[in-house]
């Protein structure tokens, strides 16, 4: 059984080369220590068969930390052009996915070995017709109760918390469609269906089955070819681009959604918001689109307010020599019967504070 992705050899010199065109771009060095930290982890982390959820996370936060390198990079600025500490968060933060990642490889390599033939075996247990019967069932009853949450507040998050049954049937129907090479072409329409209803949600639910569909391919790649770059590539050319593009419209298409009054809801039909979308996205200009990549990048990256408190502490705030994290911990294993009066915690105050 295969431990690690196989790359061809076609694989391997096009990493290269893309690894090396990093030291053409401001703070190259940067980017060079980037990739070279990413690919080591993916390698190390992401096992033929075994669930990549840890390696999607590998990845969401390494474009919230290089994001901050992209972002000076396509304003043509160096990376301190907002504090001369942002370098520093970056590279702290690559250092810290480091040790984050690395107890994950350890424990991720004791789990036994997984196999194509053995996921299919247990993949055959299971009616893949029942599943997508189950799948449908679920969206339509998510929808319906999509509505109730919008007139009844106080059910939100339980009808919200309601939608992970349907993500796991879809994960678990996506998995029988690819290892049993059966009804293909109604896993892609259900993916279609649930990337456009997204658009129709005001949290911008279309994401969601982007991440579910990358955990479900990346957890069965075994080998990869020359030619998956071929796809890779655009795809991504398209995400990055199609992020620009919402960031450009969110504003305005959330305030049609909720008809300005500032609640997180949808107030419109459907074929209203529909409409909308489309007149948002036939009025954009270069220099909306201009000032919404400044956005994009600026709402991706995570290293900023990390570089500002670097600034203040200690110049300004002393360090706290530990009491941060003790009070967070505290708060965290302290049961509220023990101790009614410890309130709730707001990540916010402290992120302001520093």
């Amino acid at each position: 059984m295969k431990t690690r992705i196989v790359f061809d050899e076609s694989s391997k010199g096009l990493l290269f080369v893309f690894v090396i065109l990093q030291l053409l771009f401001t703070d190259g060095i940067l980017l060079l220590g980037g990739m070279i930290l990413f690919f080591y982890l993916f390698y190390n982390l992401q096992q033929p068969y075994k669930p990549s959820i840890f390696t999607i996370i590998l990845v969401y936060h390494f474009i919230q930390i290089s994001a901050a390198v992209w972002q000076s990079n396509s304003l043509g600025l160096g990376i301190n052009y907002r504090s001369p500490s942002n370098s520093t968060a970056v590279i702290v933060s690559y250092i810290g996915l480091l040790f984050i990642f690395l107890p994950i490889i350890y424990f991720q390599n004791k789990i036994p070995k997984l196999s194509f033939a053995k996921l299919k075996e247990q993949a055959d247990k299971l009616s893949i017709r029942k599943t997508f019967r189950a799948y449908i069932i679920s969206l339509v009853v998510i929808n319906l109760l999509a509505g109730v949450a919008a007139v009844v507040p106080s059910l939100r998050q339980i009808i919200y918390s309601l939608g992970n049954i349907k993500w796991f049937l879809f994960l678990l129907f996506g998995f029988q469609s690819i290892l049993k090479n059966e009804m293909r072409k109604e896993f892609y329409i259900i993916c279609a269906v649930e990337f456009g209803l997204g658009f129709l949600s005001y949290f911008s639910d279309f994401k969601t089955v982007l991440f579910y569909v990358a955990i479900l391919l990346l957890t069965l790649m075994s080998y990869f070819k020359f030619n998956r770059f071929v796809l890779i590539i655009p795809t991504l050319i398209v995400v990055f681009y199609g992020g620009i593009f919402w960031t450009s419209i969110k504003s305005d298409y959330r305030s049609f959604l909720n008809k300005g009054s500032k609640t997180q809801s949808v107030q419109v039909e459907r074929g209203e918001a529909l409409n909308k979308l489309i007149e948002l996205s036939q009025n954009t200009n270069e220099s909306s689109f201009e000032g919404a990549k400044k956005g994009f990048f600026d709402r991706i990256q995570y290293t900023y307010h990390l570089a500002k408190t670097i600034d203040r502490v200690p110049s300004i705030i002393p360090h706290q020599e530990g009491a941060n994290l003790g009070s967070t911990l505290t708060f965290i294993l302290t049961p509220r019967i023990l101790n009614a009066n410890k309130g709730t915690y707001d990540a916010s105050v402290r992120a302001t504070k520093y």
